[in-house]
């Protein structure tokens, strides 16, 4: 969950608001510098999934939510002209299933 919700602020760091009378505008741009540490954290948080899907798992956890936010990156951008706070919100639902996919994959024996 705190990976998922890390990464998912990509979309705000990485694009402008899509509207400026949005929940995405008045919340304002997380600082790059900013995100990366949080980034830090968030990785050094899902060390604790190491005994459930072990380094291969969460290694592979990780490049799934990588993925996944350049995925909705690309769509917000050329879809919607920037960010909401719907698609990020949508971003981080997406991201989190898809690293739990990615350790249970790994954990199958």
């Amino acid at each position: 969950g705190a990976v998922s919700r890390t990464v998912a602020l990509g979309l705000q760091v990485r694009l402008p608001p899509a509207r400026v009378e949005g929940v995405a505008y008045a919340t304002g741009m997380p600082r790059e510098a900013d995100w990366y540490r949080a980034l830090a954290m968030a990785a050094a948080i899902a060390i604790l999934a190491v005994p459930a899907g072990g380094v291969f798992g969460v290694i592979c956890g990780l490049g799934v939510a990588g993925l996944l936010l350049l995925l909705a990156i690309r769509f917000a951008d050329s879809h919607v002209g920037g960010q909401t706070g719907d698609i990020t919100g949508a971003t981080q639902q997406v991201i989190e299933i898809g690293m739990l996919l990615a350790l249970l994959a790994s954990a199958a024996p």
